[in-house]
């Protein structure tokens, strides 16, 4: 289990640019601590403990003298999310790729990732699997479970598919921990998205999204009816919300990407709240009100609270590791400790426990238990211009030891395509760089995080300016004597994988060695697979999604070809390594295996690499250090870094 020590007056020490190094299944392996959790009462710290053998164990660990109260093994089991639900009871969520069957009728529903939801008693040590056996409920969860506490009860809430005679539709269920009384109370409609309950768990709006229509609407509960708010147009960008403002009068409501909307519980009406607008929300679990948050990257990333106090408190936090990227891991009930990850010379990754009422550091362990701080490669922010001037944002991470000119590069764009990359411990840019490359992570445009209009600026633009976007860093890093512009692979997964495999057959000239990891080679195959999947769940929102970044108008068109790696297999100029999970129901499979087909046919050299029982998201142990492992033989073989 994680190693948890008292820190009183100084914190562990180490240091960027020593010449060590991990040993490469040190960084595959999944962290060693994860979705770290303080209980409501301050007494104990929850988290999830990982093995070598990649052996998970649901852990809790009392915060006065250290002692595990508990050490739950739940093996391989693919672990989602951990929250607290009281004091005494943790709720889990897992997931597992899977096929399902209609209880009642048989039906088959369809090959994908479903999600789970058990808990944990900790006085007893008991796992419970939940909504198994319930009438008319499926078992599988359609969101993550919350909590609420009503006169000293622990109640679970949690989104589930409801069966109907015509079709199954989103309901919310609400889970009795003390009677294990477990009940519907709200049934939704064919068109419902999901739920906010009020502080006494009583549904308080309901969201709605008609796809055929692109009509998204907000109801709230009033005497006992649910009322009709606000109907919003949305082709694609549907409306979230996101819990209380900081009055507790109003609710959030994201309307369009980074703009957020406060709704009057009083009397219903809108207005702009640009000042609540987090990438990350913080609220009172006690009032539920919001306390803060965390800023998007644009905005410098930090944490804001709106509490003069508890500003100070969070900003004497950052004082307390100089020179380090601090980040918050998560904030007690009543504000009074932190626990936050950090990133550095001193600590390595690590995650500490800050008390503001005994005024102690508490040092937790080590992300991944057998990568010292030494061991941690220096971690930078650097923007750049792409060629029509737009200032791109991005990571790069330089290998220990070794002075930033004339390095060997791998540039290793994110996935999403919204995604994005900001200074924090990533593995796989840890992994390379302690083999002697230097790792660019740009933030391409049409990455979230920078600005609706970043975002916007990626419309149409994929496989074209978001492809030069990478292309142009690896120039502007040639510009500043920091790579060998001779020594440039290309490594992602993901979208990542697509613009690796791009970066062999479109963009030309810039990579000596391309790895695809779960990465969409077909785009009419693609497409057309989302179109299949999505008539059944959304009526082809996904496909207006993918349609929108392509610039495209479906599965059939054209256009397609041009970005279409495995359509322009012929004019691949590099060697290619494809790395795929068979239990993929993003990117499926076949991508890979078209890929594959097509440069073979064309007489281009290709490794292809089977990753058994994985899934999109590469969360095993196991295959994430034979995806590492084939990578780094692959580049090396093909980019020597020496």
């Amino acid at each position: 289990m994680g190693r948890i020590w008292v820190i009183v007056a100084a914190l562990a020490c180490g240091g960027f640019g020593q010449a060590t190094a991990a040993p490469l299944e040190a960084y595959g392996r999944l962290p060693s601590l994860a979705d770290l959790k303080i209980s409501p009462d301050e007494s104990s710290i929850a988290f999830v403990d990982t093995a070598a053998d990649g052996q998970r164990s649901i852990a809790v660990v009392r915060i006065s003298d250290q002692k595990p109260l508990i050490v739950a093994e739940v093996g391989k089991v693919k672990v989602r999310d951990l929250n607290w639900v009281g004091s005494q009871d943790l709720m889990i969520t897992t997931s597992a790729t899977t096929s399902v069957d209609e209880r009642e009728s048989g039906t088959h529903v369809g090959h994908g990732e479903w999600y789970f939801l058990e808990t944990l008693n900790i006085p007893t040590g008991r796992l419970t699997k939940r909504l198994e056996n319930f009438p008319n409920i499926w078992n599988m969860v359609d969101s993550y479970p919350w909590a609420r506490i009503v006169n000293g009860r622990a109640y679970i809430f949690v989104e589930a598919d409801e069966i109907r005679a015509v079709a199954n539709v989103r309901s919310l269920v609400r889970i009795d921990l003390v009677t294990n009384d477990t009940q519907v109370v709200a049934h939704g409609q064919q068109d419902t998205r999901g739920w906010m309950t009020d502080v006494d768990g009583q549904p308080l709006a309901e969201t709605r999204y008609n796809s055929s229509q692109r009509l998204w609407s907000l109801y709230l509960r009033r005497n006992g009816q649910w009322m009709l708010s606000k109907s919003i147009g949305a082709d694609v960008d549907v409306p979230w919300i996101d819990g209380y403002d900081r009055d507790g009068t109003s609710i959030l409501v994201h309307s369009k990407p980074e703009e957020v909307q406060a709704v009057s519980l009083n009397d219903g009406s809108w207005r702009p709240a640009p000042d609540e607008n987090f990438l990350e929300t913080l609220h009172d679990d006690n009032t539920l009100r919001l306390v803060g948050g965390v800023r998007y990257p644009s905005e410098g990333g930090g944490v804001t609270f709106f509490d003069p106090t508890e500003q100070a408190s969070w900003n004497g936090v950052l004082k307390a590791f100089p020179g380090e990227a601090v980040r918050l891991a998560f904030l007690s009930q009543d504000q009074k400790a932190f626990l936050v990850h950090v990133l550095g010379a001193k600590d390595g990754s690590s995650y500490s426990l800050i008390d503001l009422t005994s005024h102690r550091a508490i040092w937790i362990g080590d992300q991944y238990s057998d990568v010292a701080p030494a061991d941690v490669a220096e971690v930078r922010s650097i923007t750049y211009a792409a060629t029509d001037g737009l200032q791109i944002p991005a990571v790069l991470t330089l290998p220990p030891g070794k002075a930033a000119r004339n390095l060997p590069l791998i540039v290793l764009p994110h996935g999403g395509p919204e995604g994005w990359d900001q200074i924090g411990f990533d593995w796989w840019a840890q992994a390379m760089a302690s083999k002697g490359y230097a790792v660019l992570q740009p933030n391409f445009r049409g990455s979230d995080g920078y600005g609706p209009d970043f975002v916007r600026a990626g419309y149409g633009q994929w496989g074209r300016k978001m492809q030069t976007d990478l292309s142009d860093g690896v120039r502007y890093l040639t510009s500043q004597g920091v790579i060998d512009p001779k020594r440039v692979c290309i490594v992602g997964a993901s979208y990542g994988g697509y613009a690796a495999l791009a970066g062999a057959a479109i963009d030309h000239g810039v990579y000596r060695c391309a790895v695809a990891v779960a990465g969409p080679a077909d785009l009419h195959r693609l497409l057309e697979d989302a179109k299949d999947r999505s008539i059944i769940w959304t009526n082809n929102l996904a496909l207006r999604y993918w349609d929108r970044f392509m610039d495209v108008s479906g599965p059939a068109d054209p256009a397609l070809d041009a970005i279409s790696p495995a359509l322009q297999a012929d004019k691949v100029d590099i060697p290619v390594l494809l790395i795929h999970g068979r239990d993929d129901t993003v990117a499926p499979f076949a991508q890979s295996r078209i890929m594959a087909d097509a440069l073979k046919r064309a007489g281009k050299p290709v490794t292809v690499v089977t990753l058994d029982h994985e899934d999109h998201w590469l969360s095993s142990s196991e295959t994430r250090q034979q995806m590492l492992k084939a990578t780094v033989d692959f580049v090396e073989a093909n980019n020597p870094p020496n």
